[in-house]
């Protein structure tokens, strides 16, 4: 069942998080305090992958709580004390997901300082792609909340979609202010490049089928950055076509540069 609505754009906490009850006064052997909680610590990681995976294959009434406790070889009442609720469990795998998408970017960001606006964007798109191929989730998972709308694509699109996508199109606008890149819209762009990453990486059993190939394997994952890359910024036609508007172009600003 969801959790109760809530006013847009406030993000709810996970319930059963309140204060931890006072430990039993026992004499515990060496050790076993660190080992108890590492075992809960890699009890709430696999119900968290086990959840990630099913929300991103079935959608999220389209997953039991048994199942994903079953998967993740856990007791179902451990979800109910980590995450308080089926709701809070998909906030908490999408947030998974998604942190570690912004914390590419960031990092990503913050090793490009210097680095003009294009190659800037160069340089994310190939990330934006490598993690894709480790974490197709996030593409999933989206996917299927924007098809249905509601509360939850609400959730993503003000904690994480939004302020992942205003990073691309800060540089984005910048190399168009620049001219350099064409001024088409936004929301037409940025989806061309999402479409483009997420098809390909997201679709192993219809790319098998048709090609014969694993796009998530590292030579096709490093294959598909270089074509994106080439295709996004340099377009498709070749330029040693006689006829093509690139080498027409050349030709005019040629021209005028003799006059």
């Amino acid at each position: 069942m969801s959790a109760p609505s809530r006013p847009a754009g406030k993000s709810r906490k996970p319930k059963g998080r309140g204060a931890p009850q006072a430990p039993r006064r026992t004499v515990a052997p060496s050790g076993a305090g660190s080992a108890r909680a590492s075992s809960s610590a890699s009890a709430r990681e696999l119900l968290l992958e086990a959840a990630l995976e099913a929300f991103a294959k079935y959608g999220f009434d389209g997953v039991s709580l048994s199942e994903v406790a079953r998967d993740a070889n856990a007791a179902q009442p451990l979800i109910h004390h980590y995450f308080g609720s089926k709701r809070g469990l998909w906030e908490a795998a999408a947030d998974l997901a998604f942190c570690e998408l912004g914390a590419a970017f960031e990092e990503a960001r913050a090793e490009l300082q210097g680095l003009d606006a294009i190659a800037m964007l160069k340089v994310l798109l190939r990330r934006y792609v490598l993690f894709t191929a480790r974490r197709p989730e996030v593409h999933l998972i989206l996917a299927r909340e924007a098809a249905v709308d509601g509360e939850r694509l609400e959730w993503l699109i003000d904690r994480h979609v939004d302020p992942l996508q205003r990073v691309v199109e800060e540089l984005i606008t910048e190399a168009q202010t620049q001219g350099r890149i064409k001024p088409i819209p936004l929301p037409q762009l940025i989806q061309i490049l999402n479409g483009a990453v997420a098809v390909f990486l997201c679709s192993g059993p219809l790319m098998e089928r048709l090609y014969g190939i694993d796009p998530r394997s590292r030579e096709e994952v490093s294959g598909h950055a270089d074509a994106l890359t080439e295709v996004l910024f340099h377009g498709i036609e070749a330029d040693d076509i006689e006829d093509s508007p690139a080498r027409k172009a050349r030709r005019r600003k040629a021209g005028r540069a003799g006059r």
